[in-house]
């Protein structure tokens, strides 16, 4: 066991097939099988996407065509094709599935993180998961256009930077306040990351500036093998 960390999970791992989220808000289900690569995951995901019963009826309610969903697929494929996963983001990970604050044990008088309850979802996964911060401090719904230009606006791989936050006005129309709110929020969550990657450095020599770099990539593969384009 001691060539295995802690990391973040993205879904439940104790079902018996893999399940995979859509963007219709069903699940696509594979039959549990080794891969050899991430691009042979990609195809098994859409034979078994186009095999479902109700595609024809998704592609209408969704207004596309069986043209628009291949080449969707089709650049996802280069996608992941273009830039290898490294050995070292690519190493196997012991993950617990909920690291909701209830489940995490601290010292009363350090405050060090000394255990977790609720393994229920532990799984193993690959290393560069423990990139992808907890959803209570991952809001995107306030960034700059630059931002989601230039990054592709991933929800998994939020800003990193104030600049890239859009800038609350103070008050004025109605909304304006709601908005600002959402905004103040988004850069307190920027803080909130700083210091998560702070106390990770500080208790495992993995994460380091270039590890959380390097885990983006992946990331947004990840993300588009969960949900597509």
């Amino acid at each position: 066991m001691e060539s295995f960390r802690l990391g973040i999970s993205w879904s439940d791992p104790t079902c018996r097939r893999l399940v995979i989220p859509t963007a219709r808000g069903e699940e696509a289900a594979l039959p549990r099988a080794s891969t050899t690569s991430v691009q042979e995951l990609w195809k098994q995901i859409l034979k078994a996407e186009a095999a479902r019963l109700d595609l024809e009826n998704w592609k209408k309610d969704q207004e596309v065509t069986t043209e628009d969903v291949r080449t969707a697929a089709s650049l996802i494929l280069r996608l992941i094709s273009a830039r290898p996963l490294s050995p070292n983001l690519a190493k196997p990970c012991l993950v617990i599935g909920d690291f909701a604050w209830r489940n995490i044990i601290c010292n009363p008088t350090t405050g060090r993180v000394i255990g977790f309850i609720d393994l229920q979802g532990v799984a193993v996964l690959p290393r560069f998961m423990p990139a992808r911060y907890p959803d209570d401090i991952s809001s995107t719904h306030s960034t700059t256009d630059q931002w989601l230009t230039t990054t592709g606006g991933f929800p998994w791989v939020p800003p990193d930077d104030t600049l890239q936050i859009m800038e609350a006005p103070e008050c004025g129309q109605e909304g304006v306040d709601w908005q600002a709110g959402l905004r103040k929020a988004m850069k307190e969550e920027l803080v909130y990351r700083k210091e998560f990657r702070l106390h990770l450095s500080r208790n495992h020599p993995l994460f380091q500036e270039r590890f959380w770099r390097e885990a983006q990539h992946p990331l947004k593969l990840h993300f588009l093998l969960v949900y597509g384009i």
